[in-house]
């Protein structure tokens, strides 16, 4: 199995609302999810919680197993994530080309633009875009300040995705102010042949022109024969009902859920002392 823990560090721009936090995640065979080799790992987070002076824990759960130790330590459940999946064999390319005509006609002076890396010259717009939608993003209890992306850690990220074997498309949409009025981007993971949907966002003052729709759709023509995939996966926060709307439209279905947890130290130290003892 594996143990992974990772927390913002004082020069990071996202550190300010996390100088508490730190996420874990535990993942096991199944010859050891024995209570005793959870509660070892358990026991392990929280010396490197102690000696890293951080108080608020929090994990993610998909397997049974993961709920179950999660839920056992009287961890809260605080953002419930949908996983859904859309076969290519049932979209609807008639109503995805509408979808494209309709976004060309309302934003006659938008520039849409499929990349596989920013340019430079709008990187610096395209993290204000990304911060902005990532902050936006539903988190319903989730504890935790906002994120911050910067020029210098989007370069950082593509250099880990290239080792890491992905492949990335964006599709933006400039104005001519120079705003990234809208983003999506798709990622292939080439080891495990999965296509996968990031994150997708416009910016508030340019809502209602559709820009969303015509964003995915592009991509989606953009992608349709790249790849010998059968379907695209992505997550959505169950309490995302605009971005749910338009999956379903895009004939994502549910297919499992990802469970975002929190706790506090204190109360994962006593749960361990408990059991312990015993």
């Amino acid at each position: 199995g594996l143990l992974r823990t990772d927390y913002e560090l004082e020069n990071s721009p996202s550190y300010k609302g996390k100088e508490q936090n730190m996420n874990f995640f535990i993942s096991l065979l199944n010859r050891g999810q024995k209570d005793e080799k959870v509660l070892q790992a358990l026991a392990s987070v929280v010396g490197i919680a102690e000696r890293a002076n951080k108080t608020h824990l929090t994990s993610f759960a998909t397997l049974e197993y993961e709920k179950k130790y999660l839920d056992m330590v009287g961890a809260e459940k605080a953002l419930v994530m949908r996983e859904n999946r859309s076969y290519f064999k049932d979209l609807d390319w008639e109503m995805i080309q509408n979808w494209i005509k309709e976004g060309v006609q309302k934003n006659p002076e938008t520039q849409l633009m499929i990349v596989e890396e920013v340019p430079d010259d709008i990187v610096e717009e395209y993290c204000k875009t990304l911060t902005f939608a990532g902050n936006q993003a539903p988190r319903d209890s989730l504890e935790g300040g906002d994120f911050v992306m910067t020029p210098e850690i989007y370069k950082k990220n593509e250099e880990r995705a290239k080792i890491m074997k992905m492949k990335k498309y964006l599709a933006l949409t400039l104005e001519k102010n120079g705003d990234v009025s809208g983003l999506t981007e798709l990622m292939y993971f080439t080891q495990n042949n999965i296509l996968s949907q990031g994150i997708t966002a416009v910016l508030e003052n340019y809502r209602g022109r559709k820009l969303g729709k015509w964003l995915k759709a592009s991509l989606l023509v953009h992608i349709k024969d790249k790849y010998n995939v059968q379907y695209i996966n992505t997550f959505n926060a169950e309490s995302n009902d605009s971005m749910l709307s338009i999956n379903t439209r895009l004939g994502y279905k549910k297919h499992g859920e990802q469970i975002n947890y929190q706790i506090k130290l204190e109360k994962l130290k006593n749960y361990i002392a408990t059991k312990s003892s015993k």
